[in-house]
């Protein structure tokens, strides 16, 4: 996966994980993650451009545990038109799991949709609201090098967070600008909190929709202080409704644009927040 462009910067991800998976109600399911083991390699694509400090690949593993619960309350997985989705998340990894070049940490990650029909269900007029929390932190403050943020650091700024804002691109925030290194060692703690609006509507038939919406996150990490916290954009979509869910193209525009940044940025998506 290439995760910055301008650099070519890749990573390689090889992980093997043994869960559990219960189902308590037709609407609660809970997953114990007993054991997961990953391999992070980052690298670059042009060796030639690379200062001493990135002239070799930079290798994590990660033992990890941690338990996932979803609470699903939608009309329809694919396509909700009404209800609600709650998801929460939460992940430990430490040496006595597997951990190498990396502190011993925790993660977790908190969601909530909701979806209002605005009429009649074959109106296909729907108000989309969801928001986001995560937050990381090092457990042994670097006494394994910190945590490495390009493999479990939250970044905002893509299609499943603020869209408007290119993945892979400086764009994204907290970037290696703000972070002062492309291999940048998480030593204290980040939050993060993301919040989307959008109003889902019928264009043509029982096949096409259109969509206007809002996104906006705001990213902070212990110790840094960055040029701008809270990022956000507005935007338009047409979506291709298909069984399994949506296909999308959608623009966004970013909304207090800084130097150098361009306007938006073009997605193509499938499925839907």
């Amino acid at each position: 996966m290439i995760i910055d462009y301008k650099l070519g910067q890749i990573q390689e991800l090889n992980q093997s994980t043994f869960a559990l998976e219960r189902d308590f109600t037709k609407h609660i399911t809970g997953t114990w993650n007993v054991w997961s083991y990953a391999n992070y390699v980052t690298n670059f694509v042009d060796e030639t451009i690379l200062t001493p400090a990135q002239d070799k690949p930079d290798t994590v593993n990660a033992g990890l545990t941690g338990v996932k619960l979803d609470i699903d309350y939608r009309d329809n997985p694919f396509n909700p038109t009404k209800g609600n989705l709650t998801k929460f998340s939460i992940d430990y990894a430490s040496p006595t799991l597997g951990n190498s070049n990396t502190d011993e940490f925790w993660r977790s990650e908190a969601g909530y949709t909701h979806y209002t029909s605005l009429g009649p269900s074959d109106l296909r007029l729907v108000w989309a609201n969801h928001v986001r929390g995560g937050y990381l932190a090092s457990i042994s403050h670097g006494a394994a090098n910190g945590v490495p943020f390009v493999d479990f650091g939250f970044a905002l700024g893509s299609e499943s967070t603020v869209r408007g804002y290119q993945w892979g691109t400086s764009e994204v925030f907290p970037n290696a600008a703000q972070l002062g290194s492309d291999n940048y060692r998480l030593l204290t703690a980040e939050e993060i909190g993301l919040v989307k609006s959008e109003l889902r509507f019928p264009l043509w038939g029982d096949t096409l929709d259109g969509a206007i919406f809002y996104d906006g996150g705001i990213a902070h990490v212990d110790g840094l202080i960055f040029d701008a916290y809270y990022r956000d954009s507005v935007g338009f979509g047409i979506r291709y409704i298909t069984p399994v869910g949506p296909l999308n193209i959608e623009y966004g525009w970013k909304l207090r644009r800084r130097a150098g940044e361009d306007t938006g940025a073009l997605h193509l998506t499938i499925g839907s927040f």
